[in-house]
């Protein structure tokens, strides 16, 4: 469609997109006079089109209207050149308009626009207000051109009072109301300027834009103004102008006021037919006006009901065809508007039904991010595809059949598992799982509400209330049944898929809500499911034990009830299977346990229970099986099931007799039981059950077993590594059914806000009632109260509080302050110390622009520091000392939950009292900075008594930990879900307060839990506050359940940064400066380098890769295998190890120290920061280095097996001589003639020519001149004690300790023990890789130009899995910056990897051209190449030329 009105325009050169971008006073004046002289000279102005611009002129309204027009000169210019005049005209004409440009600029400025400047003038609003009202079209032009421009640079603040948005907004409505321009007064020219602009036809389209252009711009400005608008009946109006859409222009203008009316009064933009408005020509519109089409469009259905129904089944045939456009955002807002559909409408079905079709399900279903699916959605959006299908779920069973007949289980599965097997939760969408339970359960038929389900099953008897019952069943049949029972290999499949998935995601929740939907689906899944169906799906699944262990724990009864449901299920459906079963693993018992529990009689029916058991809102948090009608009811279910299903068997009891001799016996210390324990573990499928492991005594008797021997080696032997895999399979189902861990969350946090983003608990504050004691301290501050951030340290009020006490003392008569201070008002404002604490000291953030050219700010000490000792603070609470480093929270929270009563949760609400001294501490008394180890005090958990169930289960795997079994079989997925729920609370963390079980597990246990929980610990406890802010603030921004507002994150400051610029050639020496001036201070660094264009994270990971290579340099003869003289890097194929330092070379020995201190800083450095670093350490480095490993020759094996094999020769030379001498059938002559004749494979010790220096280094002497001693058979012991102790102990012991003293300047390097010496290795160089084309087609996104499908993306792909080990570290240095991948590999990557189109330039082709990289961004920027070929030679290219610098970025 044409544009109507191009042909007037009002400004020059700009676009849509400038609406709202404010203009120079000049530039104003000057356009307001050009538009006068163009009404004037439309005749002259024939057939010239001139471009629409929103930045709207203006002119002061108390100027003449006849006085002379000021022009923008570049237009003047043009006008003179088409009426060809002379040279010496145009140039005086020119001159005077620079003349008066420059006049009017200074009258500008000498008088001021208070428009601008301040307050608008209540005169100048009055003036436009009569223009508006004045029926002449040019003053309504000018008037509303500078109404815009004033509303534009206006706010809610400067308007009230000045503006009379009532008056304003009438007249806006009026004149866009206006059919015709009344043409009266008007001069021929204007006539014919009107004309040609079609504004004698349906009105002046330039007019009604201006006037709605007020509109948005007035509504920006008093959002309040939005109930007046819509009282004037602007929302008619702009219906129509959209409706009509003469100008398209004007109806996308009309759109964006409708937009900003939708947002805050979306019910009357729908009463007034806005939703169908809208969208009536969304074709029609621009990419931007229809991404406000569709938002104006969602908020609109905020609001509907079944009286707007009509509208939205007019607009469905529109979004089912915008969620096909290409552009991303067109689509997620599209699905936005679905949600809403789905939502307002789920408690309607025939509405429902009527406007989500089968197609668009199909449409929606191939939108959801399965792994490797093209036209999947950012996750984000996913959240909106979930809430859709929820809605449709809960709401049609006739659509939820579609679901179910798309395969949708099946997705769900690849989602959340990533096709991994065994099945392992991918944690990208974990936060989905609560969702897509609920989606799972509902897409299930219904249970039916008679028979065993029947709330009143026990009261009701007999055949007639059995027909009864039924006869008030329903008579409509879910399709969904008539569906299982058809089609019996659909059953199959969804069992299949969903027994093993749930069963995986109840074992790594501790989420009730999560828990209880997966024992519902089980419920559902069982019945719906034959006999036949059920014997395929459980014959590997450890149902028996699944259900033993919820009737054991009895966490909530719903879960009790449904674990009650399907033991009768499957004892109805399975008799001969699950008969046995439930015998040996102790269901039958616990049942038994709980039909002997009492309950009140006059209990009513458990009707609420059984409707509303899946409704968290409904439900009262109750352990156990509840109370009064639920606990009659379990009850009641509990003895039907003893009296209807129990029978006495002989056979569990001969097993459990034969294992309690087994158990007898081992107590008795009978090595040769373990292999009768070993046969019958491995006898059968299920061996011992956990029921009869605990009941028979036998996990007592492994305990005593290898406590007394510990002799785990026999064990070992003696056991296969099968029936070692039962037995430590049976110990994790015991652990997991009996601990009792509760997950600590912060008091008074049950809101359903903090439960979304308990980040925002972190921004809370607390009241502190701060009472002074002593002399020392004025009157005025004996009193305060305080408020805090929840998470700010005792040390921060302690600096508060000197610095007004001195201040008090050196000026006594100052008046006194309020007694209310506000310590740390704005979270803006927070910035943190070294420890993490936050600090009130303003931040300087240096920016070196040379090299180093700076020292670092010093900060100021927070004590009055005076020569021999300073004033310190000690507060108390309950006259009990608190550290000052302890959070205030840390301090309330140990306060609260000490008193009786203390879990009250209401102490945001509540003033906590304080004590604090002042006192003066002599220098001599000054504290140490040494960092704290998280794990330094651990403290033994209560319930954690040498008796208990779970003690002894955790000591038994504790010792069958150090066995061959892989370590993966030792960890716990329950364990390590509470773990990750308990550092999912970032105030806890933050203040210190996680329960000692968590301690206490990771101090003793840490192989019950994965790497990566085992790392999130470290990170949340040693890491300090600063990190763990900025690493939740990036968990949330992530994080696709998060809103999309931003607004409601709360600020918790920001790291700070510090900026540093080095020359390249100098990196090794930059670094140990920069490390020296900023290594301790909590600041993240960012590296540049000069001459080069790159800043940012790429840089910075740069930086960290370059100086790992260079600290692994030949040149610096750190390392053992390292040649000083040679160039290049140490190799080291068994990972890099110190090397021992020689007495004799003390000045060189103290700059190798010195760079494993500028080691062990950059190491921490990097771990804080979330840096990779690339340096291939040897185990047994981490082995010295934290649990200061003696010296022994079976750590040599590990650094030099070569060196190893040789002294293990040497050894075979002691151990004969040790056996002449051990010889008591020959003389001492005789013995020593036999020890110098000792020959070990040919040759005497003599004929090795040996002498008392290291081997490999002829400069080191293991002692006083011994390159002159030859080692011999009398001396051989020394010789191999000290080549021993040179090369594991003393001779690295100066080096070991420089790197811990670097290291512990940032963090405890204690706080790695969690890691073992492996994963340490790969967290700082070698490490494997999946590079496989799966993972990358999974991991890496194509965007901008590329999709997935694309064949150049393709190509890509398959010449990255192809590629070799030192090729994909050229490729990960030249994109990221970095040669590794962080841990996780391509998945933890971030920003996440993304190759985009780099489009070519004329006349060149994309073979021309090299492909690019932003590294801060994971941006690879890849021309379409032809061929594969060509793309290989040209990304070939690329890394080797773009590898020392950033000029291809």
């Amino acid at each position: 469609m044409e544009h109507k009105y191009k042909k007037l325009k009002l400004t020059k050169g700009s676009s849509q997109s400038d609406q709202h971008k404010p203009i120079t006073r000049l530039q104003k004046r000057k356009q307001s006079e050009l538009n006068k002289e163009m009404n004037k000279k439309s005749k002259m102005l024939k057939g010239k089109e001139k471009e629409d611009d929103k930045l709207m002129t203006k002119r002061k309204s108390e100027e003449p209207v006849d006085e002379k027009p000021f022009f923008d000169c570049n237009e003047e210019k043009e006008e003179w050149e088409d009426k060809k005049c002379s040279e010496d005209e145009f140039q005086d004409a020119w001159n005077e308009i620079q003349e008066e440009e420059v006049e009017e600029e200074e009258e500008e400025e000498e008088t001021g626009s208070s428009q601008f400047m301040g307050y608008p003038d209540p005169s100048r609003f009055r003036s436009i207000l009569v223009s508006l009202k004045n029926q002449d079209s040019t003053m309504q032009l000018i008037a509303l051109q500078e109404l815009s421009e004033i509303l534009s640079v206006s706010s809610e603040e400067n308007l009230a009072g000045y503006f009379s948005s009532d008056n304003f907004i009438k007249e806006l409505v009026r004149i866009m109301k206006s059919d015709d321009i009344i043409c009266t007064e008007m001069d021929d020219d204007m006539m014919l300027a009107l004309a040609m602009s079609e504004g004698l036809s349906g009105g002046n389209p330039e007019i009604m834009l201006l006037a709605c252009r007020c509109i948005c711009n007035l509504l920006d400005a008093m959002p309040t103004a939005v109930t007046t608008v819509v009282f004037h009946g602007a929302i008619r109006v702009l219906c129509q102008k959209l409706k009509s859409i003469q100008y398209i222009d004007l109806a996308e203008q009309a759109l964006y006021a409708l937009e900003k009316i939708a947002g805050q009064l979306p019910r009357a933009v729908v009463h007034e037919g806005g939703l169908s408005a809208a969208l009536m020509y969304f074709d029609f519109f621009s990419i931007h006006a229809q991404r406000i089409a569709l938002r104006t469009a969602s908020n609109c259905m905020r609001s509907i009901d079944t009286d707007s129904f009509p509208q939205v089944l007019e607009i469905t045939p529109t979004l089912m065809n915008t969620i096909h456009y290409s552009d991303r955002t067109v689509v997620e807002l599209t699905c936005l508007c679905w949600v809403r559909i789905s939502e307002n409408y789920r408690n309607d079905r025939d509405c429902l039904e009527r406007a989500i079709s089968v197609d668009l399900i199909k449409t929606l279903f191939s939108l959801i991010p399965t792994p490797g699916n093209a036209n999947a959605v950012r996750p984000s959006t996913f959240q909106d595809l979930l809430r859709i299908f929820r809605a449709i779920s809960k709401s049609s069973p006739l659509l939820s059949l579609e679901l179910l007949k798309l395969g949708i289980i099946d997705s769900f599965y690849q989602i959340l598992t990533n096709n991994s097997q065994p099945i392992q939760l991918d944690s990208k969408w974990r936060d989905s799982v609560p969702t897509i339970m609920k989606i799972i359960v509902d897409l299930l038929p219904s249970l039916p509400k008679d028979d065993m389900f029947s709330s009143r099953r026990f009261k009701e008897t007999g055949p007639v209330a059995s027909r009864t019952r039924s006869s008030r069943v329903a008579t409509t049949i879910d399709p969904r049944v008539m569906l299982f029972e058809e089609s019996p290999d659909l059953v199959l499949t969804i069992n299949q898929l969903l027994v093993p998935l749930i069963l995986d995601i109840y074992t790594s929740t501790v989420n009730l809500r999560v828990r209880q939907l997966v024992t519902h689906t089980f419920v559902k899944l069982i019945h719906y499911s034959n006999p036949t169906i059920l014997t395929q799906v459980f014959k590997s699944v450890p149902l028996s034990s699944f259900l033993s262990g919820i009737l054991t724990r009895q966490e909530h009864p719903t879960l009790v009830l449904d674990a009650l449901y399907q033991t009768e299920l499957l004892i109805k459906k399975l008799p001969l299977v699950y008969t046995f079963l439930f015998e040996r693993e102790g269901v039958i018992h616990e049942i038994e346990v709980i039909s002997r529990l009492t309950y009140d009689e006059d209990s009513e029916p458990a009707e609420p229970l059984l409707r509303s058991r899946y409704d968290p809102l409904l439900q009262p948090e109750e352990k156990g099986i509840g109370k009064g009608s639920t606990r009659k009811h379990i009850v009641q279910l509990a003895q039907y099931f003893i009296q209807h299903y129990t029978h006495s068997h002989d056979q569990q009891g001969s097993s459990l007799k034969e294992i309690t001799e087994i158990a007898a016996d081992l107590e008795c210390l009978k090595p040769e039981k373990l292999k009768r324990l070993s046969d019958y573990l491995s006898g059968s499928n299920m061996g011992i059950s956990s029921f009869e492991f605990i009941n028979s005594g036998l996990m007592k008797s492994l305990l005593v077993y290898l406590t007394k021997t510990d002799d785990v080696g026999l064990f070992e032997q003696m056991f296969s590594t099968d029936s070692l895999k039962k037995l430590v399979e049976r110990l994790q189902e015991i652990l997991s059914r009996f601990e009792s861990f509760e997950v600590v969350t912060p008091l008074e946090s049950s809101s359903s806000d903090n439960l979304k983003n308990p980040t925002s608990m972190l921004a809370k504050q607390l009241r502190i009632r701060l009472v002074g004691e002593g002399s020392d301290i004025p009157n005025s501050y004996k009193q305060l109260m305080v408020s805090t951030h929840a998470v700010a340290t005792f040390r921060v009020l302690e600096e508060y509080l000197l610095a007004r006490i001195q201040a008090a003392d050196e000026d006594d008569d100052e008046d006194e302050e309020e007694s209310e201070h506000f310590l740390i008002e704005e979270a803006e404002d927070m910035e943190m110390d070294d420890d993490g604490d936050i600090t009130m000291n303003e931040t300087v953030i240096m920016k070196e622009e040379d090299l180093l050219a700076e020292e670092p700010p010093k900060a100021e000490s927070s004590s009055q520091v005076k020569e021999g000792g300073g004033w310190k603070i000690r507060f108390f609470m309950r006259d009990k000392l608190i550290s000052n480093d302890t959070t205030v929270y840390a301090a309330v929270h140990q306060y609260k939950t000490s008193e009786p009563g203390g879990l009250t949760r209401t102490i945001w609400n509540s003033s906590f009292p304080v004590t604090y001294k002042r006192i003066w501490v002599p220098a001599s008394d000054k504290e140490n900075k040494v960092p704290d180890r998280a794990l330094a005090d651990v403290t033994q958990p209560e319930e954690m008594n040498e008796d208990s169930v779970c003690y002894q289960v955790l000591m038994l795997m504790k010792a069958l930990s150090h066995t061959s079994l892989p370590k993966v079989e030792f960890i716990n997925r329950k364990l390590t879900a509470k773990m990750n729920r308990q550092l999912e609370e970032p105030l806890i963390v933050a203040s210190a307060c996680l329960p000692d079980w968590a301690y206490w597990l990771m101090n003793e246990t840490p192989f019950l839990f994965p790497f990566e929980t085992r790392y999130l610990f470290i990170q949340s406890t040693s890491f300090g506050y600063a990190r763990l802010i900025g690493r939740w603030q990036s968990i949330q921004s992530r994080n696709p359940s998060q809103p999309r507002d931003e607004s409601h994150q709360p600020s918790l400051g920001r790291m700070e940064r510090q900026k540093v610029r080095i020359a390249r050639h100098q990196m090794l020496e930059s670094a140990t400066k920069i490390l020296d001036l900023f290594g301790s201070l909590p600041t993240v660094l960012e590296i540049e380098y000069v001459g080069e264009e790159g800043t940012g994270l790429g840089p910075t990971l740069e930086f960290y890769a370059a100086t790992s290579k260079e600290f692994s340099k030949n040149s610096l003869d750190m390392w053992r295998g390292s040649d000083k003289s040679s160039t290049g890097y140490v190799h080291a194929p068994l990972g890099l190890f110190p090397k021992s330092l020689s007495k004799s070379n003390e000045h060189s020995n103290k700059k190798i120290v010195q760079l494993f201190k500028t080691l062990g800083q950059f190491v921490a450095k990097a771990l804080l920061d979330f840096r990779i670093i690339d340096i291939f350490f040897s185990p047994a480095f981490f082995k010295i280095l934290l649990n200061q490993t003696k010296p022994s020759l079976e750590l040599i094996k590990e650094i030099d097996p070569v060196l190893a094999k040789s002294l293990g020769k040497l050894q075979l030379y002691v151990e004969e001589k040790r056996k002449i001498y051990a010889n008591n059938t020959k003389s001492l002559p005789e013995k020593m003639k036999a020890v110098d004749r000792i020959v070990v494979d040919g040759a005497r010790l003599s004929d090795l020519c040996l002498d008392f220096t290291l081997p490999g280094d002829p400069s080191y002497e293991l002692k006083d001149k011994g390159s002159g001693i030859n080692v011999t058979i009398h001396n051989v012991e020394e010789y191999l004690d000290l080549v021993v102790d040179s090369i594991t102990g003393s001779g690295i012991s100066q080096q070991i300790s420089a790197f811990r003293d670097g290291f512990n300047g940032l963090f405890s390097i204690d706080d790695l023990h969690l890691l073992s010496y492996s994963e340490l290795v790969s967290l700082f160089g070698k490490a494997n890789e999946d590079w496989s084309y799966a993972t990358l087609s999974d991991t890496i996104k194509a965007d901008h130009g590329f999709s997935m499908e694309s064949e150049a993306f393709k190509h890509l792909l398959e010449i990255l899995s192809e590629m070799d080990s030192s090729h994909r570290r050229q490729f990960l240095q030249f994109t990221t910056g970095s040669p590794r991948l962080p841990i996780g590999g391509w998945k933890a990557l971030r920003p996440v990897f993304t190759v985009v189109r780099k489009v070519p330039e004329s006349p060149l082709s994309a073979d021309d051209y090299l492909p690019s990289v932003m590294t801060c961004a994971n941006y690879l920027k890849m021309p379409e190449y032809s061929t594969k070929s060509i793309m290989q030679l040209k990304l070939d290219i690329s890394m080797t030329e773009g590898q020392n610098s950033f000029l291809l970025s």
